[in-house]
């Protein structure tokens, strides 16, 4: 965020400006800086200057990336900042982990991605689709109604494989972006 901001305050504003209804922009890679907040020693410094630069940028959910499994509840201090709505959790090393599961936290979700499509990954669309096909149906109660995908952008095919995991869909799911 910050670095974008200060050093391509055009090519963001070019981004926004391009955007469409079905755009929706995540402050990525933990914040402005790419860092592990659960062997990060100064989380509260770093998430106070981010809160700043969420607001100077139009930013209000931020993507994280973990070394550990159980990296929900590190990421609450993410929630506490003024300028976020919510926080999506993504593991290192394995983008295709599935690490889902999701809690609220200062009154904000932090929502584990589900799936991704990657190279790598084992996820094809058949299955992440049966999967999201039965999950909960019922969003304003349960959380883990929703689900994330991540679709890995350096990746083939990963477009592809979104479209034809939406085209599986059942009526009953609707595909919103993360500020819905």
């Amino acid at each position: 965020c910050a670095s974008m901001w200060n050093l391509g305050h055009p090519v963001l504003r070019y981004f926004y400006e391009q955007a469409t209804d079905n755009d929706f922009f995540v402050c990525a890679s933990s914040g402005h800086g790419t860092i592990f907040p659960n062997q990060f020693p100064e989380l509260q410094l770093f998430t106070d200057d981010l809160n700043h630069w969420l607001g100077q940028s139009g930013l209000n959910a931020v993507s994280c990336i973990q070394t550990a499994p159980d990296g929900l509840h590190t990421l609450a201090l993410y929630n506490n900042m003024s300028n976020a709505k919510g926080t999506i959790y993504k593991s290192w090393g394995d983008w295709y982990w599935r690490v889902g599961g999701a809690i609220m936290s200062n009154g904000k979700p932090i929502k584990g991605a589900d799936y991704s499509f990657w190279d790598a990954s084992p996820n094809n669309p058949t299955v992440v689709a049966d999967s999201i096909n039965g999950k909960s149906r019922s969003p304003l109660s349960d959380l883990n109604a929703y689900s994330v995908v991540i679709i890995h952008p350096w990746s083939t095919n990963t477009m592809d494989q979104a479209a034809e995991t939406v085209s599986r869909f059942q009526s009953h799911v609707r595909v919103v972006s993360i500020d819905e």
